[in-house]
């Protein structure tokens, strides 16, 4: 992770949630990705990547994560033209096309901006130890954890690739890698000094993001 991006030395947030808590957060959120739809939704959803960017993320700026998105809608829209039924011309303009580009934009950007407060602003060690103890539950090796630990610490950098650039992408690809080089090492040979565990604070993340949950599934 480049070193603008880690987390505040003094930041309460580093040591107040646990990683494991950070990473439940995330993944009871994820259902939410497919039941948002409505205005109301939304409001909740960006509520709760607020609350949690203030409470668990304020020492990064989301910012740079975010800016990889905001292609995206005009993208889905004129795929939507394109690939979708006929005429797909004057689909290109259609309220659905438009309709679905934006809200694909808004949960992708949502998404960002709650893994960038839940998972960027996390510790590396206590990123990679709640990856263990999670891959442990699966039953799964420790190959996994390193290799979604290292994912997450690259997808930042991948995010800056423009639409210009998909021209020659092997070669993007490849300079964005080249600029992260010291992740590799970094990763692979930090070994944290005690296994994830969850901290009472960690309910003031995850309450929130349960609640969510079961209020996207009501107001459909």
């Amino acid at each position: 992770m480049p070193e603008g991006n880690r987390p505040l030395a003094g930041s309460p947030a580093v040591g107040r949630f646990s990683g494991l808590g950070r990473l439940l957060t995330l993944l009871l959120t994820l259902p939410c990705m497919f039941l948002l739809d409505r205005p109301l939704d939304f409001g909740a959803a960006f509520l709760l990547a607020a609350v949690c960017w203030l409470t668990a993320g304020a020492a990064t700026n989301p910012l740079p994560t975010l800016a990889g998105f905001i292609w995206l809608g005009p993208g889905i829209v004129l795929v939507n033209a394109l690939a979708g039924s006929p005429p797909r011309f004057f689909g290109l303009l259609s309220t659905g096309g438009a309709h679905l580009g934006l809200l694909l934009t808004l949960r992708l950007v949502w998404a960002a901006l709650l893994a960038h407060s839940l998972i960027r602003a996390c510790p590396r060690d206590e990123l990679l130890s709640a990856l263990r103890a999670l891959f442990r539950f699966l039953r799964a090796g420790e190959r996994h954890a390193r290799t979604v630990s290292l994912s997450l610490e690259l997808l930042p950098a991948f995010s800056t690739i423009r639409v210009r650039e998909l021209r020659h992408l092997p070669q993007a690809i490849a300079d964005r890698i080249a600029a992260c080089d010291n992740l590799l090492p970094s990763v692979l040979n930090t070994a944290p000094p005690v296994p994830g565990r969850f901290r009472p604070a960690d309910t003031l993340l995850i309450a929130p993001a349960a609640g969510l949950v079961v209020f996207a599934a009501l107001v459909r």
